[in-house]
C-alpha cells in the first residue's frame, strides 16, 4: 500500500516523453501549510503543495537535464475546488 506522500511514477511511460512534452505546465495545488511534498520559496514557506499533474513529466526533465519547466500553482481559493473530501477508509491523495 502507498502512501500518502508517495507518488507511483512509470518509468518506462516517464522514459517515452520528448522534450515537447515538456512544454505542458506541470498543475501543483495547495494543500496547506505543512502538508504538502513541495515547497515553493517564492510563494510560502513551509510544504505546501503537490503536484496534481505532471509527475511523469517532472521526471522526465530530472532526466532529460531540464533546469525549467512550466508550472500553473493553483492558490489555496481556487485548489479548494479541487480536493476530495476525505473519507475515514482511503486517502484522496
Amino acid at each position: 500500500m502507498m502512501q500518502p506522500d508517495q507518488v507511483h511514477v512509470d518509468a518506462a511511460y516517464a522514459a517515452t516523453l520528448t522534450e515537447e512534452d515538456l512544454t505542458r505546465p506541470v498543475i501543483l495545488l495547495h494543500v496547506g501549510r505543512d502538508e504538502g511534498t513541495l515547497e515553493l520559496a517564492d510563494l510560502e514557506s513551509g510544504y505546501n503543495f503537490i503536484v496534481a499533474d505532471g509527475n511523469h513529466r517532472l521526471v522526465r526533465a530530472y532526466h532529460l537535464d531540464v533546469e525549467e519547466v512550466p508550472v500553473v500553482v493553483l492558490l489555496e481559493d481556487v485548489a479548494s475546488r479541487y480536493r476530495c473530501p476525505p473519507r475515514p477508509d482511503e486517502v484522496c491523495w
